[in-house]
Parts: structure tokens; C-alpha cells; sequence
């Protein structure tokens, strides 16, 4: 009888734990906004349409964090409605669907920001409002609004990399005073995508403490407005260690009002800064100096000079093949043993060795130019061309790389031992034996790489899905009656 008095709680415990899971699943806008204020993880069971009828609080106060599972469904937002996150030691994550920002109104976002921490993970964001004006004639829309209170009251906004923000009449990110950011995903807006809410009111101008770290993605403004660019720097720390920064038309990065001063500063480290308009620069700063450590920069007409003016100390830039104009810094080709297996001599090869020379992180590095061969076809075969073979040590790794004709300069010091061999002309350029260390592409800092789960061999890798659950909670059942009615019929032998 014990036994079975212990399995009874035992049920009713599993049930309750059941029920739980289950309990927080919203199908509408009433259920939502009742999950949300309750705090914990709200999980969206279709499409969901917000308008003022339904939904009368979006402000996100809760005790404790919220995860607003989209569950592959839509969230609609319209006229003056938009989630806004305000609980000061609160964390929200919004996931796995699509919020759309529908409203027939210009001043409108899809997200505010006023205190907390807001997270994004596999997210689409659209924000399809008509352009409307404020009071000094700008449009409004755009998809974060991010602003703190005071220097203890900062907010936070963290965007993934699998994340989308569309806005097509408006702007990606506003930010305020007191706000820290840390970007990613993919962005495309029809003004700036990244600007300081000055252009709302003054007083809402970022101010030193706003930190902006941007590690990766994709950036595109396709406006065609003189004060709108990809990234319009006003206030605040910036730190751009990687990602596509495009603009069709204007400036990519505008930098006017930060300086030297205090706390608030500019750091490029890497990335891709383009703008396709010819009377345009990939970047522009009014007052700022030795901001750039390393980066490609590219634009139809303005190249090496622009970039050159903002350079750090030490640091220099290169013009590529395609006109781009690579930043970094220098590091030493020593030239090590020459060995020379074709089938002629140094002069009529028409070769010169150099004892040394500099090149830039993540600059290919073309060996025949710089052994300045003056012939290319092999007198013994036309099939056949003269070509380098290299072996590449590295001077801080000791890793060894081989190749023909050209390589990615690391970042660290090399001894490059080359050999002159006649190779056949198709031979591919940089061809490359198992030994390659493939060198980090400087425009690609600070990406997040998908760690593969490692699981055991023995053990299925079945996903815990919401139907999974059930299965599981039945194989308990079954298992728990088996072991109440075997400890019955034992205690009735």
C-alpha cells in the first residue's frame, strides 16, 4: 500500500510538472500580454495580431526574465503598439519567428528599449509603416528604439547573427543616452541604418556613456538623403570589429561630432566599408584622426588618400586588384633560400631577389611580382610556364604553409623559402597542399562560428520537442503503474 501511496504523488507531481510546461502557450494577444506580465517563457501557438482592441500593455515589467518564443509564427504589431522592455535587472529574448511592425503611422518602432536587456535569436524583423514626419519633417519608423535612464539605469540590446531587420521607410537602430549594444545579422534600411535619436528631438543625443560594439553582419542603407548613411555617428564608443558596411548612396560611416575628447571614441578594427556613389566616401570624419587599425575600404572614386587620413599609428594601407583599400598592420617577408629547377638561368629568367619586404595582414602577396620574372612561357614546352613554389614558416606559430605564386599574408612576421620550377600553365595560383593554414579574413572578425554538438555514439540525439515531452511523460506513466502494480501483487504473495 506505501507503494502505492508513493506512486500517487509521484503521478500527481508529474502531471502538475506537465501542466506547467504546457501553461504558457499563447494564442492570442490577450494570453500573451497575460504571459508576459507573469514573466517566463511565453510560447506563441499561431499568428498573433496586436492592434489597441486587444492588447492594452506592452511594457515588459516583469520580476523575471521572458522568452517570447515565436514558435515559426508571426507577431503583428499596428498603430501606436510596440514591445517595450522596462524591467531594470529583466532579460527578454524574442525568438524564432517574425515580428512585423504594420502601423499607418510614422512614429512607430517595433521594439523600445528603456531599461533591461533585450536578445534576439532567430528573429525576422519588418517594419512596413508608411513614412511619416515629426516635428522638424524626418521620417520616424525603425525597429529598435534603445535609451537608459541615468548612468545606473543602462539598456541593453544584443542582436544575433541569424537575425533580419527590413525597414523600409525608416531606420534600423535609434539609440539614446545610457544605451550598450552589441550588433549583428542582417540589416537593411531606407535611411541610416544606425543613428542617434538627434534627428528626433536634441535632447535625446547619445551621450559617452552609449557603447556600440558591432562584431558582424550585414549592413545596407539604400537612402539617397545628404544626412542619412549606414552608420551616422554622432556621440558615443564605437567599436567595429567586423561586418558589411554598403551604402547606395551616400557616406557608408559618418562620423561628425565625436572627438578625441573624454569618453567618447571610435575604433574600426576590421570590416567592409563600401559606398557605390561616386561622390561619396566608404568613410568620413570631421574631426576624429587614428581611429582605423584594419579594415577594407572601397568607393568608385575616393580611395587611398581619404582612408590614409585616419590610419593609427603603425598602421598601413594597400590598394588590391579591385581597388578596394586594405588596412592593417605591416608584418616582414624575409626571403629565405631561392632555388632555382627550371631549365634556365638567372638571366634569362630575368629575376631579382629581394632580401625582404613588408606586406599587410590579409594582403595577397604575389611572389612573381615581386621576384619582378620577366618571362612567363618555358622554352621547353608551350604548356608549361615558370611559376613559384613556396614554403611559408611562420615566425610566431612555426606552422608551415606551401603554395605556388601567392599567399595570404598572417598576422605575424614570415621566412618564405621559394623555388623557380617550370609548372604547367593551368597549374591553379595559390594552389595548396594539406599543410595550409588558412589566414583570418580581416572583414569577417568577430563572426560566431556553429559549434557542432558532440553527443554519445551509444545514445540517440532526439531533439526535446513539446511532443517528445509527451512521450516521455507516457513511458513514465506506464513505467510507474508497472512498478505500483508489481509492489501490489508482491505484497498480496
Amino acid at each position: 500500500m506505501k507503494n502505492l501511496k508513493m506512486f500517487a504523488i509521484g503521478l500527481a507531481a508529474m502531471f502538475t510538472a506537465i501542466s506547467t510546461i504546457f501553461a504558457q502557450d499563447v494564442n492570442n494577444a490577450e494570453s500573451l500580454n497575460a504571459c508576459i506580465v507573469l514573466g517566463g517563457e511565453c510560447t506563441l501557438a499561431k499568428d498573433i495580431k496586436v492592434n489597441d482592441n486587444t492588447f492594452e500593455g506592452t511594457e515588459i515589467t516583469a520580476k523575471k526574465d521572458v522568452v517570447i518564443d515565436l514558435n515559426g509564427h508571426t507577431l503583428t504589431l499596428n498603430d501606436d503598439f510596440s514591445l517595450d522592455v522596462m524591467g531594470k535587472k529583466i532579460t527578454v529574448t524574442v525568438k524564432n519567428g517574425t515580428v512585423v511592425q504594420e502601423s499607418a503611422k510614422g512614429d512607430v518602432t517595433a521594439f523600445n528599449v528603456y531599461e533591461g536587456t533585450l536578445k534576439t535569436e532567430k528573429l525576422t524583423i519588418t517594419v512596413t509603416s508608411a513614412a511619416g514626419t515629426n516635428r522638424q519633417g524626418k521620417n520616424m519608423p525603425h525597429a529598435f528604439f534603445v535609451s537608459g535612464t541615468d548612468n545606473k539605469s543602462v539598456s541593453y540590446l544584443v542582436v544575433s547573427a541569424d537575425t533580419t531587420v527590413t525597414v523600409d521607410n525608416g531606420y534600423g537602430l535609434v539609440l539614446s543616452s545610457h544605451a550598450d549594444v552589441d550588433l549583428n545579422g542582417t540589416w537593411k534600411t531606407g535611411k541610416s541604418t544606425i543613428t542617434d535619436a538627434t534627428y528626433h528631438d536634441p535632447s535625446y543625443a547619445a551621450t559617452k556613456s552609449t557603447i556600440v560594439v558591432i562584431n558582424g553582419g550585414s549592413y545596407t542603407s539604400t537612402s539617397s538623403v545628404e544626412t542619412d548613411y549606414v552608420l551616422d555617428i554622432k556621440k558615443g564608443n564605437y567599436t567595429i570589429n567586423g561586418g558589411n558596411f554598403i551604402s547606395e548612396h551616400k557616406d557608408a560611416v559618418h562620423i561628425s561630432n565625436v572627438t578625441t575628447e573624454g569618453a567618447q571614441t571610435v575604433k574600426i578594427v576590421g570590416g567592409y566599408f563600401e559606398t557605390k556613389d561616386t561622390s561619396h566616401r566608404p568613410i568620413y570624419a570631421v574631426a576624429l584622426t587614428k581611429f582605423i587599425t584594419g579594415g577594407t575600404f572601397k568607393a568608385p572614386v575616393v580611395g587611398n588618400e581619404i582612408v590614409n587620413t585616419y590610419l593609427a599609428d603603425g598602421i598601413k594601407s594597400v590598394v588590391t586588384a579591385d581597388k578596394s583599400t586594405l588596412v592593417g598592420k605591416p608584418y616582414k617577408v624575409n626571403i629565405g633560400n631561392l632555388t632555382v629547377t627550371a631549365n634556365a638561368t638567372e638571366t634569362s629568367l630575368g629575376y631579382t631577389k629581394p632580401a625582404s619586404f613588408e606586406a599587410i595582414e590579409g594582403e595577397k602577396v604575389n611572389l612573381l611580382a615581386k621576384l619582378a620574372l620577366t618571362r612567363n612561357v618555358s622554352p621547353k614546352d608551350l604548356n608549361y610556364r615558370y611559376g613559384v613554389k613556396y614554403t611559408i614558416t611562420n615566425v610566431s606559430t612555426k606552422e608551415v604553409v606551401t603554395g605556388l605564386d601567392e599567399f595570404t599574408m598572417p598576422s605575424s612576421d614570415v621566412i618564405v623559402d621559394l623555388e623557380l620550377a617550370e609548372v604547367r600553365k593551368d597549374a591553379e595560383v595559390g594552389e595548396a597542399k594539406p599543410t595550409d593554414v588558412t589566414p583570418v579574413d580581416p572583414s569577417n572578425t568577430g563572426s560566431n562560428a556553429n559549434t557542432p554538438e558532440t553527443t554519445n555514439p551509444d545514445v540517440p540525439n532526439v531533439p526535446k520537442t513539446n511532443d517528445n515531452i509527451l512521450v516521455y511523460a507516457s513511458l513514465g506513466l506506464v513505467s510507474a503503474l508497472t512498478v505500483g502494480f508489481s509492489a501490489k501483487r508482491k505484497e498480496n504473495n
